[in-house]
């Protein structure tokens, strides 16, 4: 049976996504999973669209709501809904400050246009508060079930 790679991209502004992207891959090489990390600063909406694994995308929430500032092109990409990601099998992870109003705003949209271009989604958005270093590790369980269940390539 062949084994998917996961790939992870992560938008981040002070380094917390980063952070959970790099934790994850470290959970990915514990189980024998392949995995990637790269940052959004040098990913497009059309790299995203060729993407053959599974992507997880960590990006958190800045400024009323809005993407960081590393990710904003990625961002505006989507916005501009030319791209199909009729091939893309996603999941989101959003950080935020629970306390905050927009909490985990850019990750939501981030879902959602993603969906609304046509991205399948191999696990639910899962929205982390300022807590997320323990966070992490609840989610652990829920993000292998979610992915071993994916029909292999």
């Amino acid at each position: 049976m062949v084994q998917n790679t996961l790939s992870i991209y992560y938008g981040t502004e002070t380094g917390n996504s980063r952070w959970v992207a790099e934790a994850i891959a470290g959970m990915a090489a514990k189980r024998g999973i392949p995995a990637s990390v790269q940052d959004l600063v040098n990913v497009s909406a059309e790299q995203l669209a060729r993407e053959c694994d599974p992507a997880l995308i960590v990006i958190s929430t800045w400024n009323r709501g809005k993407p960081p500032f590393f990710a904003r092109r990625f961002y505006t990409d989507l916005e501009q809904g030319k791209v199909r990601m009729d091939r893309l099998l996603f999941s989101v992870l959003a950080l935020g400050d629970e306390h905050y109003e927009h909490f985990c705003a850019c990750g939501r949209n981030v879902d959602n246009m993603l969906e609304k271009l046509g991205g399948k989604r191999w696990m639910p958005r899962v929205d982390m508060g300022s807590d997320f270093r323990r966070e992490i590790h609840k989610l652990e369980a829920a993000l292998w079930k979610h992915f071993d269940k994916i029909e292999r390539k």
